[in-house]
């Protein structure tokens, strides 16, 4: 295990619910949320392709993915438990030949990482300090398309992290989410080359598909409650 995992503080926080997350997944499939970004991923088309998620938890995105016909994936989480249910999923899913788990800061380990058509960050770039760096390495890794979802920026998100920034230091808990404005986001991702293709918008979250200027699409936009 990378030594930065061991003693980080988004890894020492999301360990403890690992089980339960697995849990839940087993019972109820994805998220709301995550289905959103899912629907935008389905619509640009990732069969026959390869996925890495970066902050995977216990493997939900990728290995729904693989189980709707993507090739193989690779997951990177900071958290051991999340990755040690992941493994575990994966392996009761059939799919543990087709997934491959690394440990530790996707940001250190990036070197060690191989290209995938398709990277995914499921509600990571909140719980990054540098944003604008974890974007900038995960779409170096990214070939076709890239999929993330994120808070969007309005009163009931702002009243979130405040309550949220508040609890974390009552439990005294190093960990800090952060709230990205979006225009920024978007901005860092279309310097890489990628264009937005597909948006779904959520009260809270703001999940979005990009893809290589080289198979750019039409944007569409979907509102979702």
């Amino acid at each position: 295990m990378d030594c930065c995992a061991a003693g980080n503080p988004i890894g020492q926080f999301f360990s403890g619910s690992a089980k339960r997350t697995a849990k839940r997944f087993r019972k109820k499939g994805l998220a709301k949320d995550q289905r959103r970004l899912m629907d935008c991923l389905q619509q640009t088309g990732f069969t026959g392709q390869s996925i890495l998620e970066v902050g995977c938890g216990v493997g939900a995105f990728h290995l729904t993915m693989l189980g709707f016909g993507a090739t193989r994936a690779i997951g990177v989480d900071l958290s051991e438990p999340m990755l040690a249910q992941a493994r575990v999923l994966a392996n009761e899913l059939g799919h543990e030949e087709h997934t491959v788990y690394r440990s530790g800061d996707f940001a250190v380990v990036e070197s060690e990482i191989e290209q995938a058509d398709v990277t995914v960050l499921d509600k990571v770039v909140c719980c990054y300090p540098d944003a604008q760096r974890l974007i900038r390495l995960s779409i170096g890794k990214t070939r076709r398309t890239y999929a993330l979802t994120y808070p969007r920026v309005n009163v009931l998100t702002r009243m979130a992290f405040t309550c949220a920034q508040v609890g974390l230091w009552l439990i005294r808990s190093k960990f800090r989410p952060y709230l990205y404005d979006p225009s920024d986001i978007e901005r860092w991702i279309s310097e890489n080359g990628f264009t937005k293709a597909h948006e779904a918008r959520g009260p809270f979250w703001l999940s979005q598909v990009y893809t290589h200027n080289g198979m750019r699409t039409a944007t569409r936009q979907t509102g979702l409650s």
